[in-house]
């Protein structure tokens, strides 16, 4: 199988060689696990590679005299095992490499990607994280259309698309946090992570008017949350109990 002049494995799994005329920025398919021996040896055209996460080897000379690579960005969270003589001709002082935020560390100590740090500002970090916000509604409204986010970009990085957000509350969920789950969406990077965000739904002055009890009940001490359903001794928040609110910790 050839892609871009890259000859992969029939699982796609495997970097097997490259074509002769290989030159410019080549990105290395998703879902490739080993760069063979040699693959790339003698591409002295190519100008910059992306690494998927999904890497885990790189053979022995598997870029072997690239000398006019100026980047290699890896998306791999633990650096790829790389073989000998794997980056020779390389210049590891001038070549830029960019690791996912957070990754440094464990390139600074594996073996052979060390080397792109002993050079200040060689090595650094690219990605982005969305960060769920908080969202406020009353009990009774519908959820927001678009729930809040923030994006902090980290490094020398973009991306296209917009998140997707999903939470369980419904209109008529009892006044409390919920969770609002963020994912890729239309995002097909995966160097974005994701955080989290909150749904608060406050309870309205009108909740307690809607509770309906009967005088039995009421004697009783039936307790209801604010959205008029009947709750458990050991439920927490705010209850109802004999037409009066309390917060039951």
């Amino acid at each position: 199988m050839v892609d871009n002049g890259v000859v992969y494995s029939s699982d796609g799994k495997q970097v097997i060689t490259c074509l002769p005329y290989v030159s410019g920025a080549m990105k290395i398919a998703k879902g490739v696990e080993n760069i063979h021996d040699a693959a790339f040896a003698g591409c002295t055209r190519l100008s910059s590679v992306v690494l998927p996460s999904s890497l885990r080897t790189i053979g022995k000379n598997g870029f072997y005299y690239c000398h006019a690579l100026s980047e290699i960005r890896s998306y791999a969270v633990e650096p790829p095992t790389v073989g000998d003589d794997a980056f020779y001709g390389i210049d590891t002082t001038v070549t830029k490499l960019f690791v996912r935020h957070n990754c440094s560390q464990a390139y600074k100590t594996a073996n052979v990607w060390n080397s792109f740090f002993s050079t200040p500002g060689v090595a650094s970090e690219f990605g982005a994280l969305i960060k769920g916000g908080t969202n406020i509604r009353k009990y009774g409204e519908e959820n927001p259309t678009k729930f809040r986010y923030t994006t902090t970009i980290y490094g020398t990085f973009s991306f296209t698309g917009e998140p997707a957000a999903t939470c369980e509350a419904t209109r008529y969920s009892a006044p409390g946090r919920y969770p609002v789950k963020f994912s890729a969406g239309t995002i097909d990077d995966e160097a974005v992570e994701f955080q989290d965000g909150v749904l608060i739904v406050q309870a309205t002055p009108t909740d307690i008017e809607n509770v309906e009890t009967s005088t039995s009940e009421n004697k009783a001490n039936v307790l209801f949350n604010l959205s008029g359903q009947r709750v458990g001794k050991d439920y927490k928040g705010i209850v109802v109990r004999k037409g009066k609110k309390y917060i039951k910790n």
